[in-house]
């Protein structure tokens, strides 16, 4: 889910930052021409521009979520994995006393 999300908002940025880009151009080469229309079209610019700068921040505020997904995933199936051997190990033999496993193994569990 937060792939593609995080992918949505990568295109959304690029569509938001070019359309400020273009509105700035557009403005820098025609300005002369837009009496009335300039502020309208500067706003359109800067809303652009604040919402592709928002999308920004929320693609690289998922990157470290995407990043992390398959490594929290096995983390947990490694867990569960331990999690039931000693439940085997302790429904076995009960919790294992310090001479089966060492001074240090019995807290190391």
């Amino acid at each position: 889910m937060q792939d593609i999300l995080s992918v949505a908002l990568r295109a959304l940025s690029f569509v938001f930052l070019l359309q400020a880009a273009g509105v700035a151009l557009f403005v820098t080469i025609l300005g002369r021409l837009l009496a009335g229309a300039r502020g309208a079209i500067g706003r359109l610019g800067r809303w652009s521009a604040l919402l592709g700068l928002v999308c920004v921040v929320g693609h690289y505020a998922l990157e470290a979520a995407r990043m992390a997904g398959e490594t929290i995933i096995e983390t947990n199936r490694m867990d569960n994995k331990h999690t039931a051997w000693l439940k085997d190990v302790v429904a076995r033999g009960g919790w294992p006393k310090a001479s089966d496993v060492g001074a240090t193994g019995r807290h190391g569990l």
